[in-house]
């Protein structure tokens, strides 16, 4: 990576890598590759993506399911409660949902469907791993 990055005669390549900054640190691999290039005069533009607001996620969920404000209110609570607004965790929370059937377009009403009592009552796992190990098994 970093000869790539450093050699110039390459004009046009972007590199782009995501990590979790408290668990990447200079003594990881990664963490020692990036702070090298640092070093040597690559220009590294690091872009910090935290955890969104309970309002943001009304936001994204209102817009997304076309959902009324109680409606969305509803789901919000949950998922806010669920994933803390790790929109990792959004994303692959609501996915959840949708293979669970909890949340599901319905042709008739031509709208999203969502039972809040059921998704509350469903075992749902809690984080992110528990998703993905639901979702494989």
């Amino acid at each position: 990576i970093t000869n790539l990055v450093t050699d110039k005669e390459i004009k046009n390549f972007l590199f782009i890598s995501c990590l979790r900054d408290d668990e990447v640190k200079n003594s990881h691999p990664l963490g020692a590759k990036l702070y090298e290039m640092e070093t040597r005069s690559v220009v590294v533009t690091k872009i910090e993506v935290t955890n969104i607001k309970k309002e943001e996620i009304n936001a994204l969920i209102s817009d997304a399911f076309h959902l009324s404000e109680p409606f969305a209110i509803a789901v919000t609570d949950i998922v806010h409660q669920r994933t803390n607004g790790n929109i990792f965790s959004i994303t692959r929370f609501l996915q959840s949902l949708c293979d669970e059937g909890l949340l599901q377009w319905s042709s008739v009403s031509n709208s999203w469907e969502i039972n809040v009592k059921s998704i509350e009552a469903e075992f749902v796992p809690d984080d992110s791993v528990g998703m993905l190990v639901r979702k494989i098994l």
